[in-house]
């Protein structure tokens, strides 16, 4: 279930996963992920807190990386269900989407 704090749910448990270390590693984890994700330390501070109606998404690099250094799975690392692709979306042509748009398609 998301994690509910200040009446914000949030769209990544980044947060919910550093408050399972101790203070002390919960300190070094703050200081050392931006340096390894290669961010600085507020665009960090942006990626704990992203609320779950924010358009805002991690770039999947630096959510795997953040998977793996708490040792979940990626789609453990974030508090909403991502909308589904559709065959028939991936498959559309661009030249058949006009063809429909201007009548004629059968």
């Amino acid at each position: 279930m998301a994690k509910i704090q200040n009446n914000f749910v949030y769209k990544y448990k980044i947060k919910e996963n550093l408050e399972k270390f101790s203070y002390v590693d919960y300190a070094e984890a703050k200081r050392t992920l931006p340096r390894l994700l290669t961010i600085n330390k507020r665009t960090f501070e942006k990626y704990m807190y992203v609320r779950l109606d924010d358009t805002y998404d991690i770039p999947a690099r630096n959510l795997a990386l953040l998977a793996h250094y708490f040792r979940v799975k990626m789609e453990e690392m974030i508090n909403y269900s991502p909308s589904q692709i559709l065959d028939r979306e991936i498959r559309r042509n661009p030249r058949e989407e006009l063809a429909a748009k201007l009548g004629l398609t059968k």
